[in-house]
């Protein structure tokens, strides 16, 4: 745990043991870890088991304890397959502490512990618990999870697929941005195309290493885990909002592409349609010569 939210985690007990509401609450992530630990940057995050999540959602009178607030707002994750959604209060404070309230219903204790495992693993402390010790009793069975699992490298047809999608959406983009669609082009580079390529470099990063990625989602952390080549080329794969530059970033991905997709074949034996990147290649040419 950092030091600068020692107080905030006092007062979030306090907090927690006068509000009747309160049945659990739990510190996850960045605090609670003994990887990639917290830091002067790191946010405070939180599991706040309630019976009624809709008292703390929809007010922020209750923040106030906990300093002055410049925004909040509550970012919401549909979960199709359950009756309720993860619901999480994100708050900025005035001294630049930020704090991630998720407002859990206690009632479904059992499917939040299984949604959330794979966080919880990496580590977490009950900091209270209203009916002691169900909380930690619950979480017995993270405690014997193998947490050193082996690296999950992709089936072949994961593999393929990810790369055909990639490559057809750098075509797709360019032609976006021939129909004067710069917006939709700039956004499919920096949010669709970058979330394939992301998949790559992490299914390179595990081939090379050999080992499981540690805190990995969203990429978390890919500067101290993808190879320095990796990291070099990155700064090429990514466009401002201008149609120029947008379209030497789309070149940049072939060639990122064809780099990262012959390193995996060397290391996983999977067959490479070298033919498919000349042909993605011509289509990328053809449609550059005729930019106006």
């Amino acid at each position: 745990m950092y030091p600068r939210y020692a107080d905030t985690i006092e007062r979030i007990c306090v907090w927690s043991q006068q509000t009747e509401e309160i049945k659990g609450t739990i510190i996850i992530g960045s605090q609670a870890r003994d990887i990639s630990r917290a830091d002067q940057w790191s946010d405070l995050d939180l599991m706040v088991l309630v019976q009624t999540p809709d008292l703390f959602l929809k007010k922020n009178q209750w923040l106030g304890r906990f300093g002055n607030v410049v925004c909040a707002y509550n970012h919401i994750t549909p979960l199709y397959s359950s009756s309720w959604d993860w619901c999480v209060k994100r708050v900025l404070f005035d001294d630049n502490r930020d704090i991630d309230f998720s407002i859990l219903p206690y009632e479904h204790l059992d499917e939040i512990v299984a949604i959330n495992q794979t966080i919880m693993l990496k580590g977490h402390q009950v900091i209270y618990d209203a009916h002691a010790p169900l909380l930690e009793s619950s979480f017995g069975a993270l405690k014997t999870a193998d947490q050193d699992s082996a690296a999950t490298l992709p089936t072949e047809d994961e593999w393929r697929n990810t790369i055909n999608d990639l490559l057809y959406h750098i075509i797709w983009a360019f032609k976006k941005i021939k129909r004067q669609e710069l917006w939709v082009a700039v956004s499919d580079i920096n949010q669709h195309i970058s979330s394939l390529l992301l998949r790559l470099i992490e299914w390179h990063t595990e081939s090379i290493t050999h080992q499981p990625t540690t805190i990995a989602y969203h990429g978390r952390f890919l500067e101290m885990r993808a190879t320095g080549e990796v990291i070099s080329r990155l700064r090429h794969c990514f466009t401002t909002y201008d149609s120029e530059n947008a379209i030497e970033t789309l070149g940049h991905l072939i060639d990122f592409t064809l780099f990262i997709s012959q390193e995996l074949h060397e290391s996983s034996g999977y067959e490479l349609n070298t033919d498919q990147f000349a042909m993605i290649r011509n289509l990328y040419r053809g449609m550059k010569e005729h930019v106006p």
